[in-house]
Order: C-alpha cells, then sequence, then structure tokens
C-alpha cells in the first residue's frame, strides 16, 4: 500500500499554485483527476478568492489556485513553490544570478514567499516555512506546601495532673 510522502525538504516543491481564467470552472478537473478537495476559499479582497485545496480526507493545504487578472503576464500556468531555509537569502542569490523578482520577500501564513523570472523568463518561486511558535508552557503552580505539623512540645507530667485535678475539681462542685 502507499505511504504518505515526507514533508518536502529544502529544495523541493512545497506549495503548488494555479493562475488561471477561472478558478470555479477549473478546479472540478482537478478535483477529479487527483481526488483534491477544497479546503477553503479566502476572499482576498480586490484580488478576488484564493481557493487552497489539499486531499481528499485530509485537512493537509497542497496549493491554491485563483482567476488570473488581465493585467498579470503570462498565460494560465502552474507555479511550484521551492522550498528554502531563507526567502531573504535566496532572494538575494536569484537577483545576484540576474532573476527578475516580481513580488518579494512578502509573508504569507506560515511563512514567507519571493516570485521571480529567471534569467530565461520562467517563473519560479520560493517559499520558507516558518512553524508557529509553540505556546508558552505555563508554569506549574507552585506546589502548595502541606502546613508542618504542629511540634508537640513536651508538656510536663506535673502540668497534665494539675489540669486533671483542676478539671475534676470543677466535675465535683
Amino acid at each position: 500500500t502507499p505511504t504518505e510522502p515526507p514533508a518536502p525538504g529544502l529544495g523541493h516543491a512545497s506549495w503548488h499554485e494555479l493562475a488561471t481564467t477561472d478558478y470555479v470552472a477549473a478546479f472540478p478537473f482537478y478535483q477529479n483527476v487527483f481526488g483534491w478537495r477544497v479546503i477553503n476559499d479566502m476572499d482576498m479582497g480586490p484580488n478576488g478568492v484564493y481557493r487552497l485545496f489539499g486531499p481528499e480526507g485530509s485537512s493537509d493545504q497542497l496549493g491554491g489556485m485563483y482567476t488570473k487578472p488581465k493585467e498579470q503576464p503570462g498565460p494560465p500556468a502552474w507555479l511550484p513553490y521551492i522550498k528554502v531555509a531563507s526567502v531573504a537569502s535566496a532572494t538575494d542569490a536569484a537577483k545576484k544570478l540576474g532573476a527578475f523578482i516580481m513580488h518579494g520577500p512578502a509573508d504569507v501564513p506560515g511563512g514567507k514567499i519571493t516570485m521571480g523570472t529567471d534569467p530565461q523568463g520562467a517563473m519560479f518561486a520560493i517559499h520558507q516555512v516558518i512553524a508557529a511558535a509553540a505556546p508558552k508552557k505555563k508554569d506549574a503552580p507552585a506546589a502548595k506546601k502541606k502546613a508542618a505539623p504542629k511540634k508537640k512540645t513536651a508538656v510536663s507530667t506535673k502540668t497534665k495532673n494539675a489540669k486533671r485535678t483542676a478539671a475534676s475539681k470543677k466535675k465535683k462542685k
């Protein structure tokens, strides 16, 4: 039986994005071919809706799709995001090697991205995953110390006897 692939490592695709002419019409094709399901439709305001998708039976997100605005260059296309350790460092390296950066570095939920074209004009995107900060552990409440048992003071036999005598005199009256 097939096993679930490991989480993508550095240098591997970590997100898959489709810019298309009509994401609503495109989704059923991929849903039927790959068994994807809609995880969430995010309203991006004037940029339209960004549909998050993932595998059927899972809450894992594989990517997103949206209707490409007319002003966005290029034809409808898939864009894989390649996982890097640092978007800032990878963006700087890409620029030095002749890339044209179209967007980024930019913060996105769970990380940072940059989108660009290589020196030959092919689009690429890089993705740095930033793990959510683990909730701070609350300090365990200090264990309540049990009150130390009261020390029994040694009461002399003479004092005890005097108390008994006084008590018995009261009873007789």
